[in-house]
């Protein structure tokens, strides 16, 4: 057992509570999934919601800063920005990768349940034995389903229609049991011990002659009645597993562009809850006064874009894959909603923000600079001082100012500084 399935696990058993309390249908296991793991991840998103709070009330003081610097692009000017503002962020306690965690975990998450879904035998069975029987020396439930495809490749035992062609049935059939841990040597299948397809076994085990049947159709074959063949995968077996089934489809099966049936939904879906939650995003995560035209923040990419491709990466996958993603999305897409409930986030106009900024300057902006010298009325060494750096003698440059005072002047100037 490596690390990584220590982490599958504990995920594991949480799916087998969910797939108890769904009575067994995996559609609903998946929702009571991502509800539950959204849950657990609740303080992460309430901290990061904090964090966000900060972000928003340190923005002013984040604007001056950038308006400081403003029209200077060389990278040296650039860095020193960057490096005044995270000091600013570390002095007020924020953190700008706090917010990485959470889609880091929810991130994990979907590979974790990628791997359950891949492997349901492993994971969500209910029987230990079947569980036991997965990877037995002898007689494994891989070998099982090998001897079970093979039965059907008696050709005396099917009726062809016209333009059948069985040869072709033949080698999907042979295609199917090289992921039962066989490879093809010399003409003939041997066992290998890998490229070992739980998905593919499941699916096998559950729809059992009706999937070879389907199989057989696409070829204008006909299979012989249920009892003329001897292998079949019995009812306990069929029941210890989830039911893939939703809508007369199986969430075991993969959607495909080329072939038009209800698996194309999931595609769909996905494309539209990706495009409503990037709307309700948005809405509760006010953008930035001067980035509305930001093509990374409202672009086209952003509202458009990215739910193409999570649609088209969703023709990679099983639809289970899919729906636990639908799901995500939509309570993802809650969430904000709760959350700006509770901790609503600051917001600011354009006119307002550049209010903070000029206040923030103001407050923070330096006080003049005076150099006091003491020196003797009749000591005239010191006319001719010179400093390196922004000031030189008594001329003012720029912001700064060297004053020569005498000892009489120092109780006047004194009372000034104390006035001010």
């Amino acid at each position: 057992m490596n690390f990584l399935s220590l982490i599958y696990i504990p995920f594991g058993y949480l799916m087998k509570i969910c797939l108890y309390l769904s009575g067994n249908y995996y559609v609903l296991a998946l929702l009571f999934f991502t509800i539950i793991t959204q849950l657990l991840m609740l303080p992460l998103a309430i901290k990061q919601q904090k964090n966000l709070i900060m972000q928003r009330k340190l923005l002013p003081k984040e604007m001056a800063i950038r308006k400081k610097y403003a029209g200077r692009n060389d990278r040296v000017t650039q860095q020193k920005m960057m490096l005044e503002i995270q000091e600013m962020h570390k002095s007020e306690g924020y953190n700008q990768l706090s917010g990485c965690l959470p889609m880091l975990i929810s991130l994990v998450l979907l590979f974790v349940l990628y791997a359950i879904i891949r492997q349901p035998i492993t994971y969500s069975s209910t029987s230990q034995e079947l569980t036991a029987k997965l990877d037995a020396q002898e007689n494994s439930l891989y070998d099982i389903a090998f001897r079970t495809v093979e039965q059907y490749k008696d050709e005396s035992l099917v009726q062809k229609e016209e333009n059948a062609n069985f040869d072709k049935f033949v080698e999907t059939l042979k295609n199917i049991q090289l992921n039962f841990g066989y490879k093809e040597e010399n003409g003939q299948l041997v066992k290998s011990g890998s490229n070992k397809n739980e998905l593919l076994l499941t699916k096998l085990i559950q729809q059992d002659y009706d999937y070879i049947a389907s199989i057989a159709e696409e070829y204008n074959i006909k299979l012989a009645d249920y009892n003329r063949y001897e292998l079949h995968f019995s009812k306990e077996e069929k029941d210890a597993l989830p039911n893939f089934n939703f809508a007369g489809i199986s969430l075991l099966d993969t959607p495909s562009y080329k072939k038009f049936n209800l698996l194309l939904i999931f595609p769909l879906l996905i494309f539209l809850t990706s495009v409503g939650s990037g709307y309700i995003t948005r809405k509760y995560t006010p953008t930035t006064p001067g980035m509305e035209n930001n093509p990374m923040v409202n672009g086209w990419f952003m509202k458009w874009g990215l739910p193409v491709v999570s649609a088209y990466f969703s023709f990679q996958f099983p639809a289970a894959v899919a729906v636990y993603w639908i799901w995500r999305t939509v309570t993802g897409a809650v969430q904000p909603i709760i959350l700006n409930r509770f901790y609503p986030l600051p917001t600011y106009t354009k006119e307002e923000l550049e209010a903070a900024v000029k206040e923030y300057n103001k407050k923070n902006k330096k006080k003049k600079k005076v150099i006091m010298i003491e020196v003797d009325e009749d000591d005239d060494s010191f006319k001719d001082l010179e400093v390196k750096g922004p000031v030189s003698g008594k001329r003012v440059v720029g912001k700064n100012k060297i004053e020569m005072l005498s000892a009489d002047d120092e109780d006047e100037e004194d009372s000034e500084s104390d006035a001010e």
